[in-house]
């Protein structure tokens, strides 16, 4: 009978995998030190009329200006962190107040039907959990007579739940809260609490503003609620720069600088 070589291919293919993992984890090396020295993108590249049009755009919006107009949608001043001469508000966790060498992820915007467990598969592989801020009509919808009707975006909420992660409010429609009279960033709040009450089967106790954004009566609202408000420290920028060893690079930076916090 001819003789048996399925051991002898199973053993070639899995050293050839091994190899290629090997070749995989020097090639995400380098580029993780490549995208650590870059920090512009191209040659610069003298272009008179955009130095011209932005010289336009710098005296026509001054900072101070566009600050005073803003200020009331900044957060409340007590939580905007400019050091140890303010007092620091409890009811809002930035990440600082964790132990040393103590990260927390979590991911906003969901649920979504593929990417959430997407990240959870991550997650899973690495023995880990995050909070999963989520937007209130991605769970489902809230009638006007406040009726709650769970979508199918629900289900992978179950799905964080059942992996040992949390979830917290992100607001129903994810709006810029303080921009909002009081009723609207109620309704706002109240509703993505009713949905998220549903999938708990208690109540949520984690709030996080859109944007970072809250005020006085927010955070007065989310106290009421016995929710503690969550912004972070270390901002991935994943929304403005989605190339993963950049994405990573920005984060670890800040990590080693800050040594806590919430990512």
């Amino acid at each position: 009978p001819p003789k048996d070589t399925s051991g002898d291919a199973r053993k070639r293919i899995a050293e050839d995998i091994a190899a290629l993992d090997r070749i995989e984890a020097l090639y995400q090396k380098e580029l993780s030190h490549v995208f650590d020295r870059i920090r512009t993108r191209g040659m610069p590249v003298r272009r008179e009329a955009w130095e011209n049009y932005l010289a336009a755009i710098k005296a026509k919006y001054q900072r101070d200006v566009i600050l005073k107009e803003f200020e009331a949608l900044l957060p409340v001043e007590d939580t905007r962190g400019a050091g140890a001469r303010r007092k620091r508000n409890p009811n809002v966790l930035d990440g600082t107040e964790l132990p040393s060498k103590t990260l927390l992820l979590t991911f906003d915007d969901g649920p979504h039907a593929r990417y959430t467990d997407a990240i959870l598969a991550v997650l899973k592989k690495y023995n880990l959990q995050a909070v999963f801020f989520e937007v209130g009509h991605n769970i489902g919808t809230v009638g006007a007579d406040g009726a709650v009707k769970l979508g199918p975006g629900a289900a992978a909420s179950a799905r964080v739940l059942q992996a040992g992660s949390a979830l917290g409010n992100h607001s129903y429609t994810h709006p810029l809260l303080p921009k909002l009279d009081a009723a609207g960033y109620t309704k706002e709040i109240d509703n993505t609490n009713k949905l998220l009450k549903a999938v708990l089967k208690g109540e949520p106790a984690l709030f996080r503003p859109p944007y970072g954004a809250q005020n006085a009566g927010i955070l007065g609202l989310v106290e009421s609620n016995n929710e503690k408000s969550m912004i972070w420290n270390i901002d991935s920028m994943d929304w403005a720069d989605p190339v993963a060893n950049s994405v990573a690079q920005r984060v670890l930076r800040q990590v080693e600088q800050h040594g806590r916090g919430v990512i």
